[in-house]
């Protein structure tokens, strides 16, 4: 048999109903297929479309049958098996989908004694994938936190002091920006122009600052302007010519004049050569692929119409700013500001396991986040109707929190959930928000619901994910999935108190609590007939500004907080993660810490925490495993051992022997 005839078969197989089972016949000919898939021969292409989605659907029948069945048969777990040693499973996000209902199958059905082995190594195969995954993923973490720094820099005299600032402050924006990743990998790269035919200093990019530092100091402020305009497109066209290379390319454009030209120079005191027409177009061709981020900094109201010609000629996907700098001392917390601003970016849209990062895929991934995320704006129309909520009715105790990382398979807790409420009126008004993966809408609950802590004509958020995984009829598959949150929340609701009854109230200024989150189904009306197809996670609406604290990766983002002067409160959640981390004795972390401060109580309210453990088979996708645990403590470590002359040091050492 030729590759052809291979492919047909799988076909075949994958295309009959899911409702029927796979026949013995059809196990032995998958069998063949997928043992000659990883031959030496390889007749079947792995990159075949076509084959991929076969296995995908092969997949969805087993799924389908186990759940109708209640039990899982040693037929289904050899291929599930054999489709796991092919490496094709875990590639394809329909494939994880159709892994994931295998293993919340599992977990709440009764494992039969003769399939118990086979079952075993099927976990041990997925949690091999699920690991080698995340090790990709934190490569490409590596690749999402690489920086080309460019800085374009008026090196006339009336620019002397910037200069001298960019001279000063480089070691100190490489420590900002390693403080919140610090596995980031900075090149610095400098143009100045000057007047016309004075020419350019240009050093290319370098990742040791020592010698990028050392070079500027070579690099004088000289020359004066044309009038009071500047040779700005013969530093621009330096600028495409540099070595761009790395992921993240920003160019810091620091200027008091405009370029040559009546155009754009209109509103400076003279101009010497008005004539000039610089191709300013040509250059943002030429700039296209190489820099993504483009800062200009205004110090007079003399570089204004540029700007304004700038902004016309630039493409519209172009991402174009200006800031206002009027103290030079605030050049280099803006520079890192941006720096790792746009490295949260990178990391929140385009970190998966199975994409490479570039500049192509972040381009391609932004404009794919946001067209999923208007869509999903667009599409939403206020409704109302009956609902259900359903919650966790106990608190995990640390002894099933340390069993997780131990059982073979996933414990049976992780997806009980019982009915709270069986009846309430709810209006959905309005969107809330759109975030990464999910769409928060507004919802006013006509009666009291203690367990989410609302009362009567309250607001809750109910939050739908932006893409749906499984399909509408997959009902308990996804109701499995929405519990991962209602679970993950009521865990980091038991380790806060614990935190919170640790620590020395004289040390900590700050209480740390978490909102019970559920799950929430709503019966509309569809066509005449009673719709209850639709779930969401809920919980109480915060009353004050959602704010980002950490996320699963290591990301630290205290430049954005609005916590008060007093930086120990940030700290403080740092600790609590690393606290949840002792606690557990090593298998387990709360991160992806987020939520509101309350000044006035001093209370962190927050909500979606995502629990990282070792056993990568449970909590979801979200669930970075050991390796995200490392990079998390590694992250904090780092950012908290910079804190420790700010008389944090006793309440850390306090911290490491705590639980």
């Amino acid at each position: 048999m030729d590759s052809a005839d291979f492919e047909r078969l799988l076909h075949a197989v994958a295309a009959k109903p899911k409702e029927e089972p796979v026949s013995s016949f059809e196990q032995k000919a998958i069998n063949h297929i997928l043992n000659d898939i990883d031959s030496t021969v390889g007749t079947v292409d792995r990159n075949n479309n076509q084959t991929d989605a076969d296995i995908s659907k092969l997949l969805g029948r087993i799924g389908h049958n186990t759940q109708q069945t209640g039990t899982i048969t040693q037929t289904d777990l050899d291929i599930t098996r054999q489709l796991l040693n092919t490496q094709q499973i875990v590639r394809e996000d329909e494939n994880e989908v159709n892994m994931q209902k295998l293993l919340q199958q599992v977990a709440t059905t009764q494992v039969k004694p003769e399939n118990e082995e086979l079952t075993k190594k099927v976990m041990t195969s997925y949690a091999d994938k699920r690991t080698k995954d995340i090790s990709n993923m934190f490569k490409q973490k590596k690749k999402c936190e690489q920086i080309d720094m460019a800085f374009l820099l008026d090196g006339t005299g009336s620019m002397g002091r910037f200069l001298i600032e960019v001279k000063e402050k480089v070691k100190y924006i490489v420590n900002q920006i390693k403080n919140k990743h610090n596995d980031a990998n900075i090149r610095f790269a400098l143009v100045t122009y000057h007047g016309r035919d004075q020419g350019n200093d240009v050093i290319d990019f370098t990742n040791r600052e020592s010698e990028f530092i050392n070079k500027l100091q070579n690099v004088k402020a000289r020359g004066g302007s044309n009038g009071g305009a500047e040779d700005v497109y013969g530093g621009m066209k330096k600028v495409a010519g540099l070595d761009w290379k790395y992921v993240n390319r920003l160019l810091h454009h620091i200027g008091d004049m405009p370029t040559n030209g009546r155009k754009y120079s209109r509103g400076s005191p003279c101009d010497i050569y008005p004539e000039t027409d610089p191709d300013i177009k040509s250059i943002f061709d030429d700039w296209t692929g190489k820099v993504i981020r483009y800062t200009f900094f205004k110090i007079t109201d003399y570089t204004d119409v540029m700007m304004e010609e700038f902004s016309k000629i630039a493409p519209a996907d172009f991402d174009f700013n200006v800031k206002e700098l009027k103290d030079v001392s605030h050049l280099a917390d803006v520079v890192r500001f941006t720096a790792t601003n746009t490295v949260n970016t990178t990391t929140a849209n385009h970190l998966q396991p199975s994409r490479s990062v570039s500049v192509s895929h972040i381009k391609t991934g932004q404009e794919e986040k946001t067209r999923q995320q208007k869509a999903a704006i667009e599409k939403f129309v206020p409704f109302s109707g009956t609902c259900r909520i359903q919650m966790m009715n106990f608190l995990p105790t640390r002894e099933q929190l340390l069993s997780c990382a131990t059982e073979e398979f996933p414990p049976s807790w992780l997806y009980e959930v019982q009915e709270t409420q069986l009846k309430n009126q709810v209006q959905v008004n309005k969107v809330q928000g759109v975030g990464v993966n999910r769409l928060c809408l507004e919802c006013v609950v006509e009666d009291e619901c203690a367990q989410l802590e609302c009362g009567r004509k309250d607001t809750i958020v109910i939050k739908e994910y932006l893409v749906n995984k499984y399909g509408e009829a997959d009902f308990e598959d996804r109701k499995k999935d929405y519990s991962h949150q209602t679970v993950s929340s009521a865990i980091a609701h038991t380790l806060a108190e614990e935190f919170m009854q640790s620590i020395d109230s004289d040390q900590y200024d700050a209480k740390i609590k978490f909102i019970p989150a559920g799950i929430i189904q709503i019966a509309t009306m569809k066509n005449g007939v009673v719709d209850r197809s639709k779930l969401w996670n809920c919980e109480k609406m915060l009353k004050s500004e959602f704010q980002k604290f950490t996320n699963n990766v290591g990301d630290i983002f205290d430049d954005t907080a609005k916590i008060g002067a007093d930086e120990k409160l940030f700290n403080q959640l740092l600790e609590f993660s690393m606290f949840t981390h002792k606690f557990t004795k090593g298998t387990m972390m709360v991160v992806d810490l987020q939520g509101e401060y309350d000044e006035a109580s001093k209370t962190f309210t927050l909500t979606d925490p995502v629990i990282l453990c070792e056993n990568v088979k449970i909590f979801g996708n979200t669930n970075m495993g050991a390796q995200g645990i490392e990079k998390c403590r590694s992250s904090y470590r780092h950012y908290l051992d910079a804190k420790v002359d700010n008389g944090d040091f006793e309440r850390r050492m306090k911290l490491l022997n705590m639980a």
